[in-house]
Parts: C-alpha cells; structure tokens; sequence
C-alpha cells in the first residue's frame, strides 16, 4: 500500500510547519514566557494562536487546508438547529487544530523549563543547583 501524494504533502507540510517552524516559534514563546516570570498556565492560549497561524501556513504555502475554518463556521452556524450532529462536525474539524495546539504546547513546555532550571540555578546559585535536565533542587549542606 503506498501513499497518495497529497498525504506525502501533508506529511512534508507537517514536518516543515508544525515540527520545525511552529517547534522552533513554541520554544522561543516557551522561552519568552521564562524570562518574563510569567506562570506557564498561559501558555496553552498562546499555542491555539500559533497552531491557528500555522493552519494558515499551510494552506498559504502547500495548498492544503489543515483547518478548514469554512467547515468549522458552517459548524458553529448549524449549533442553532441541531446541537448533537452539529457538535460531532466541531469536534471533527477541530481534531487537527487541537492536536497541533497540544503538539506545540509540549515544545513550549519544554523552551519554558529549560529557561526556567537556567534562572532558578544562576540567579540562586546559592540555595538550588540543576536537578535532572528539566529541573533544579535545592543543594545538599556539607
């Protein structure tokens, strides 16, 4: 069984937009969000923006629709008359919304924590030292 070409494009599109360029975008607002001493929690509404802004690249560049915002409105329209399919439709447009949302939500994980261990063991050097790749802990009195 092989591969149409359009999911080769798609999986070409998602390594190219998702993985490198919206991992790379993830990781620097991770980062950003680090040195600004802002809690993480914030950082899932970011991500729906930025998995919304690379839908829209792949659709600029490759053609292809990742988020199909005319289905997902038409969707929304029918909530009026009938809640049940209408609902069923959302959640099917939306799958790859959500799932590249949460994808880049991890890259931000990661960019956010790595900064955050740097911070927590420089500026106090004196109480935590580095704590496993992600983490820091308080030193150990000699």
């Amino acid at each position: 069984m092989t591969a149409s070409p359009d999911m080769s494009w798609w999986i070409v599109a998602f390594v190219l937009l998702a993985l490198i360029l919206g991992g790379a975008a993830a990781l620097s607002a991770g980062r950003a969000l680090a040195l600004g001493w802002r809690p993480f929690a914030v950082a899932p509404f970011y991500m729906v923006a930025l998995a919304a802004a690379v839908g829209f690249l792949h659709y600029a560049l490759f053609g292809l629709s990742a988020i199909p915002l005319y289905d997902i409105g038409a969707a929304l329209w029918s909530l009026r008359t009938g809640v049940g399919s209408a609902l069923v439709r959302l959640s099917r447009d939306c799958a790859y919304w959500a799932v590249l949302s949460c994808v880049l939500t991890g890259f931000a994980f990661l960019g956010y924590r790595t900064t955050r261990r740097r911070q927590m063991t420089h500026r106090y050097c004196w109480i935590f030292e580095r704590g496993g790749v992600l983490g820091w802990r308080e030193k150990r009195q000699a």
